[in-house]
């Protein structure tokens, strides 16, 4: 802890140096809140994740991709078609420990029924209910992917077992196959209500 301590200390003398080392340690007490609840540790990075909502919104949104920017809203769009409207989609969601989900769909487990979303705030987060279902679409960066479609970087990985574990059901647009000639409009949008019937 020492150690750490005068890391700290030092790094404060660096901004970038000290925003990234604060982000890998948000990473590390996520996921062991996750995946090891049996040693207690407490989550001590939500004021901090809040604090630095708007910076981390604009990271994940990676607007400044102008060819992600078109994916994400045909993304989008083909969902929205598929249950409803946009109304039941919301777009850039945080999950209650601030995992990144680009569209959540819910549904309500007693009626089937998709539910119209009513929180359309900046900074978004999502509250998982045992009474609903929670679909997290996740378009992220080709970079995160393999060429074939078939496999992922250990970073979409986790990134995909930490939302499971809070519970939510993910589903992952592959970019590569999404863009490639073999998706018609309808394959897309198949998809879709592929992943909502499995969780009806």
């Amino acid at each position: 802890m020492n150690k750490l301590d005068e890391e700290l200390e030092f790094c404060e003398r660096d901004s970038r140096y000290s925003q990234s080392l604060r982000e890998y340690m948000m990473e590390l007490n996520r996921a062991v809140c996750l995946f090891y609840p049996e040693y207690e540790v407490p989550w001590v990075h939500d004021k901090y994740c809040t604090d630095t909502g708007p910076w981390r919104l604009r990271m994940c949104e990676n607007k400044h991709d102008a060819e992600h920017t078109r994916l994400s809203q045909e993304v989008h769009d083909r969902l929205s078609a598929v249950v409803g409207g946009y109304k039941f989609v919301r777009r850039s969601v945080f999950s209650p420990y601030f995992n990144f989900i680009h569209f959540e769909v819910v549904i309500d487990r007693a009626s089937g029924r998709v539910v119209a979303q009513d929180d359309f705030a900046v900074i978004q987060r999502s509250t998982v209910s045992p009474d609903r279902r929670h679909l997290a679409v996740l378009v992220p960066h080709p970079h995160y992917q393999f060429d074939d479609g078939k496999k992922r970087r250990g970073q979409l990985e986790l990134w995909m077992e930490e939302l499971e574990v809070q519970g939510y059901e993910v589903a992952v647009v592959n970019s590569h196959l999404w863009n490639s000639m073999k998706m018609t409009t309808d394959d897309k949008e198949q998809y879709f209500s592929t992943k909502i019937a499995a969780m009806l």
